[in-house]
């Protein structure tokens, strides 16, 4: 992380662009602390207004799964409630063999 870019961080902060006390702050900081993510790019940001990508979150998802983090229910918690909402545009609510996604 260049010097320049590490004198902007306030104490505990990880990343330029998720100051505390943000509403990522605290899980942006935990999961670089697990070595979940490094950011985005070589410099000190998350880019939490970037879409992520299948890989980006295949890459989550393996780094979480490696050190427990589905053995905490606690982990993935969200404040906001789970509607049955279709989450993917680009994955049917039904498939042609009549599943659903839902």
């Amino acid at each position: 992380m260049p010097s320049a870019a590490r004198a902007q961080l306030a104490p505990g902060q990880v990343f330029v662009d998720v100051p505390p006390p943000g509403p990522v702050f605290d899980a942006t900081s935990a999961l670089y602390q697990l070595n979940v993510t490094a950011g985005c790019d070589a410099s000190p940001d998350f880019c939490p207004a970037l879409l992520a990508t299948r890989e980006q979150m295949a890459v989550f998802v393996v780094r979480a799964w490696s050190i427990g983090l589905w053995n905490d229910p606690e982990a993935f918690r969200t404040e906001a409630p789970i509607s049955n909402d279709q989450y993917f545009a680009d994955v049917p609510a039904v498939f042609p063999n009549g599943a659903s996604n839902t």
